[in-house]
């Protein structure tokens, strides 16, 4: 190998810089989804080559120098968060955005709704990204303002990108119209949002209803489609049977 005046190998430096880029890039999704699971990385594009087996220790040796910490997702099954080293590493400069809602294990109904919207996202087959407060401060300064929620998501899958916001039915058997109701009040607080309007008006914003149950899924499209309320064209349905291994683990 050539080595740098430091007496540093050029092979050695190259591996150095890949170990930057994938730790960057695993700690900024982690941050961005608040967890994330063994898959979810392998879609990342620092990873997409390296293979499940080297992806694992490469997160396992994040665990280990505790920027990442791991609990159970259900069963078996684990997921990844940040720890408080991880978080400050990422943040950098940041670090008056640090705060114990960023990092750590999570409670049971933040699992569900982050894993709802970390499947959603990024394990789906779409190009969906989540967007983090940052984000709307760089890229949509107009829709800015304090307590934004982490439930938007952009779409880039389709010809025009969409902006979305997620809405996560996390009540198994629960009224099906009461969880309606509230997506319709998702559209009029939106609409009272003049930043969101111009969205609206060309059709480039969704508001997407996760649900665990495919029937309960149908039965509210359905119902959606009947409304005949121009609005209720901005909801969308989602079924995601995986979620109800979080609500409503088998007991084996």
């Amino acid at each position: 190998d050539y080595r740098t005046n430091s007496g540093e190998t050029m092979t050695t430096r190259i591996n150095t810089q890949i170990d930057h880029s994938r730790r960057h890039a695993v700690l900024e999704h982690v941050a961005r989804y608040r967890m994330t699971v063994l898959g979810a990385v392998q879609q990342l594009p620092d990873f997409q080559r390296l293979g499940r087996k080297r992806t694992a220790a490469f997160l396992h040796q994040l665990c280990r120098s505790r920027e990442l910490g791991t609990a159970p997702l259900y069963r078996k099954h684990r997921y990844f968060f940040l720890e408080s080293h991880g978080f400050d590493r990422f943040a950098g400069q940041r670090k008056q955005s640090t705060n114990a809602d960023r990092y750590g294990p999570l409670s049971e109904s933040a699992k569900i709704k982050n894993y709802a919207i970390l499947v959603f996202c990024c394990l789906s087959g779409h190009q969906r990204r989540r967007l983090m407060p940052a984000d709307f401060h760089n890229c949509f300064p107009d829709l800015c303002r304090p307590g934004l929620s982490m439930n938007y998501y952009v779409d880039t899958s389709g010809a025009q990108p969409r902006l979305g916001f997620i809405r996560v039915d996390t009540g198994g058997k629960g009224r099906w119209d009461r969880i309606l109701a509230k997506c319709l009040h998702d559209v009029t607080t939106h609409e009272a949002i003049p930043g969101f309007r111009p969205f609206i008006a060309r059709q480039a914003f969704e508001i997407t209803l996760i649900t665990p149950l495919p029937h309960k899924a149908r039965r509210m499209a359905e119902t959606i489609g009947a409304l005949g309320d121009p609005r209720a064209n901005l909801i969308q349905v989602s079924a995601m049977p995986e979620l109800l291994n979080l609500i409503a683990p088998p007991p084996w």
